[in-house]
C-alpha cells in the first residue's frame, strides 16, 4: 500500500505542472508540449514555380487615334487636369511604335553577281533618269558581296525622292574579259538624311498629294505620321517645312500640310512655318527640316 501511494505521488509531481495555474497558462504549456513533439518530424515541400508568362498584347491591345477620343473610351477614372494634359497632345499617333521608318542612309545596297570573280578593275556607276552618271564606286580584285551607298552623288548632293535611278556594274577580269550588268530602275518616295546641321525628311509630291493637290494621298499618310513622330521627338528644336512646287498648285499644298500638322501636333496653323520654293532646286518634293 505504501509503495502504491509513493508511485501515485511521483506521477502527480510530473503531471501536475500541465494542469496547474490559470487556464491561459495551461493552454500555453500544453501547446509547448505539443509543438515540442511535432518538431521531431520533417516535411519536404517542393518550391512552386512562380514564373508566369503573359502576352502583353492580350492585356493592352494596340490602339491608335486621337488622344482625346482614346481617353473618352477608357473606363479608368481620369481627373479633369490629367484629361486636359493628354488632350493637348491632340495627336493621332500619341503612341504608335509600329509605323515603318522613312528610308535613310545607307539608302542603296548593291549585290554584284560576280562577287567570286577576280577583276583587274571594276566599277559601279549610278545613273539618273536623264542618263547622267552621278556616282561611281571603283575597286579591284573580288567585289564585296554587298556594296552600300549613302545616296550622296559625286557632287556631294543627296539623290532626290521621286526620281528614277539605276546602276550598272562593269568589270574586266584577269583574262581581260569585260563583264557588264545593268540593274532595274529604282525610286524612293521618301527619304531621311542629315545635311549641314539639319535633319531633313523629303517626300515626293506626287506620292504626297492627289486630285491636283486637293487632298493628302492615302498612300502618304504613313509617311506623314512618321514625320509627326519625328517632330515630337525633336519638339524642342526649330523646324520648318519647304514645299518645292510651281506657284499655281503650291498654295493648296501649303494649306494641306498646315492643316495636317496642326491636327496632329499641339500647334496652331499660325505657328507652322511653311515656305513655297521653286521646284528647280530639289525637284517636286515637300521637305521637313529640323535644326540639330
Amino acid at each position: 500500500m505504501k509503495k502504491a501511494i509513493i508511485v501515485y505521488l511521483i506521477l502527480f509531481m510530473f503531471i501536475s505542472p500541465v494542469f496547474s495555474g490559470d487556464g491561459e497558462n495551461q493552454e500555453e504549456d500544453a501547446l509547448d508540449v505539443e509543438i515540442e513533439g511535432l518538431i521531431l518530424d520533417t516535411v519536404d515541400v517542393d518550391k512552386l514555380d512562380t514564373e508566369i508568362e503573359v502576352d502583353y498584347k492580350e492585356i493592352v491591345p494596340p490602339k491608335t487615334g486621337k488622344s482625346e477620343d482614346i481617353i473618352e473610351e477608357w473606363d479608368a477614372d481620369i481627373s479633369d487636369r490629367d484629361y486636359e494634359k493628354f488632350a493637348e497632345i491632340a495627336s493621332r499617333n500619341t503612341v504608335n511604335p509600329t509605323i515603318p521608318d522613312i528610308p535613310e542612309p545607307p539608302l542603296i545596297d548593291f549585290y554584284p553577281e560576280f562577287a567570286d570573280t577576280e577583276f583587274n578593275k571594276w566599277k559601279i556607276e549610278v545613273v539618273d533618269d536623264r542618263g547622267r552618271v552621278i556616282k561611281t564606286i571603283e575597286g579591284a580584285g573580288k567585289p564585296r558581296t554587298n556594296i552600300e551607298w549613302d545616296g550622296i552623288d559625286d557632287s556631294g548632293e543627296m539623290i532626290r525622292a521621286g526620281r528614277n535611278y539605276s546602276y550598272r556594274f562593269i568589270g574586266v577580269d584577269r583574262q581581260d574579259k569585260v563583264h557588264r550588268v545593268e540593274s532595274r530602275s529604282f525610286k524612293l518616295n521618301s527619304l531621311k538624311y542629315t545635311s549641314r546641321g539639319e535633319l531633313i525628311i523629303e517626300i515626293w509630291n506626287s506620292h504626297l498629294y492627289e486630285n491636283r493637290a486637293e487632298d493628302i494621298s492615302d498612300d502618304a499618310i504613313t509617311d506623314l505620321n512618321r514625320v509627326v513622330n519625328i517632330l515630337q521627338m525633336h519638339s524642342s528644336r526649330p523646324h520648318k517645312v519647304e514645299i518645292y512646287s510651281n506657284a499655281s498648285a503650291g498654295g493648296n499644298k501649303v494649306n494641306l500640310i498646315k492643316e495636317f500638322l496642326a491636327e496632329n501636333l499641339p500647334l496652331i496653323e499660325a505657328e507652322i512655318n511653311v515656305e513655297l520654293k521653286s521646284e528647280e532646286e530639289r525637284g517636286k518634293i515637300t521637305a521637313v527640316k529640323i535644326d540639330l
